[in-house]
């Protein structure tokens, strides 16, 4: 819960795990919504936020997350990241999560993403 202020960005894990792991590495606006789907509430609660990252697992749940964003409102940005296959943010390699989360520029994104999948 973000009390008072203005609501600037939060990232958005499945599980409570991945949320501490998150808040240990320093990314302190990160919640979870126990479970690749979030509730109606959650999503309204999200679109309070001016920019929402999604950073689900690594798997056939985690990668259905894109239909979340139709349900988020329109002025908020929502941006996914892709973690690769069988990972988690509770378990993933630091410097894999660290190089996501740095990363702006969604095309960036892909070719890195890709670059990882391929090293490991």
């Amino acid at each position: 819960h973000i009390a008072g202020g203005q609501r600037e960005s939060i990232i958005v894990v499945e599980g409570p795990m991945d949320c501490l792991r998150m808040y240990e590495l320093g990314y302190h606006t990160t919640v979870a919504t126990l479970g690749a789907k979030p509730s109606e509430w959650q999503m309204e609660a999200l679109s309070e936020f001016n920019s929402v990252t999604l950073l689900y697992d690594g798997d056939v749940a985690g990668t259905q997350t894109s239909r979340i964003k139709n349900f988020i409102k329109r002025n908020t940005k929502v941006k996914e990241l892709w973690l690769p296959w069988g990972n988690d943010p509770g378990n993933c390699d630091e410097n894999i999560l660290r190089s996501l989360l740095d990363k702006s520029d969604k095309d960036n994104l892909k070719s890195k993403i890709s670059m990882l999948r391929k090293n490991l």
